[in-house]
């Protein structure tokens, strides 16, 4: 029998098939699948393409159990949304499937199953975390509408913001002003609400302008630097308020999220966790959230995921084609 762990982000959805022992035997990868964010139909055809590419080797038959971790799928109504749409794809075959956040494949992935925090930042973010008796808290994640402080389309938004002040004279003009409006492809400033208003810019599109954003804080300049610092600020935050309510003292924290691979944001987040209190356990996961999401499908099946599997999980990870 097979295993699928599936993360489905905000820019991306993965997914991961493996035996009882954790040796893996497909992959697969796809659009974005937040229901919140997405129709419908793209979170269908996202959801089932990553699928059918992991299981194309074997086919549905044989899955058992399935775990699906999904940004947005954080109450009953998008979570009866996504059984639906993966019981219809399984027809008449019953395999267990579960499916809850994406924080919790992140924390279980992150930590290898252990007590502690995830600190995310990609698209969006929040802070999750569990303690040694498997009680567990959790902070952010209310949307970009109203927060996703510090996340990549939180940073293009100030981005945003930043620009319109620079352009009205409220703030002086810098480095920032010329890279935003070359991203958003106006020639002028009179071109701006045609550009942002009318076409429209999506949640993932101001999440590209966060790497742009923190190359310029990194280059030197001020207003892009202020940006950043207030990111890591806020973030900084969610985990304090995490690890405040679980009673956690000097627990691990976990850095996950597209915006850990930008090595200047995350030593600047690592030092500032650091100085607020977590000096003794800021880490890199241990697996990224697809592989969580199999470990959790393992474990709904009572199967236990002991080193061997883990050492398994680790070395496909390792021998993985890098995500485009």
């Amino acid at each position: 029998m097979y295993y699928l762990g599936i993360d489905g982000g905000g820019s991306q959805t993965r997914a991961l098939l493996c035996d009882a022992s954790g040796q893996v035997f497909g992959r697969g990868l796809s659009g974005p699948s937040n229901p919140r964010t997405v129709s419908k139909s793209t979170l269908q055809e996202n959801l089932l393409g990553a699928i059918r590419q992991a299981v194309s080797g074997i086919g549905t038959a044989k899955i058992h159990a399935a775990y699906f971790g999904v940004a947005g799928a954080t109450d009953p109504i998008n979570q009866e949304l996504i059984l639906k749409i993966v019981h219809d794809f399984f027809h008449n075959q019953s395999p267990k499937i579960t499916v809850d956040h994406d924080m919790e494949i992140a924390l279980e992935g992150g930590l290898k199953g252990g007590p502690g925090l995830a600190l995310i930042a990609g698209t969006g973010s929040a802070s999750y975390g569990r303690d040694a008796a498997g009680l567990t808290a959790e902070c952010g994640g209310w949307g970009d509408l109203v927060d996703d402080v510090g996340s990549g389309s939180w940073i293009g938004l100030e981005a945003l913001q930043t620009l319109v002040r620079q352009a009205d004279g409220r703030l002086p003009k810098s480095s920032l002003m010329n890279a935003v409006v070359h991203f958003l492809g106006i020639e002028e400033m009179s071109d701006f609400k045609t550009r942002v208003h009318d076409q429209g810019l999506t949640r993932n599109e101001r999440a590209q302008l966060a790497p742009i954003i923190i190359d310029l804080a990194q280059s030197g300049d001020l207003l892009a630097n202020r940006i950043v610092i207030k990111a890591v600020q806020e973030l900084c935050k969610l985990a304090k308020v995490v690890s405040q309510k679980l009673e956690l003292r000097k627990p691990t924290i976990c850095l996950c999220g597209g915006l850990m691979q930008n090595l200047f944001f995350k030593d600047a987040l690592s030092t500032a966790l650091r100085l607020d209190g977590f000096e003794n356990g800021v880490t890199c996961p241990n697996l990224k959230p697809v592989s969580g999401a199999l470990m959790l499908a393992l474990k709904s099946a009572n199967i236990t995921v002991d080193e061997q599997t883990i050492i398994k999980l680790v070395k496909a990870q390792a021998n993985a084609v890098p995500d485009k």
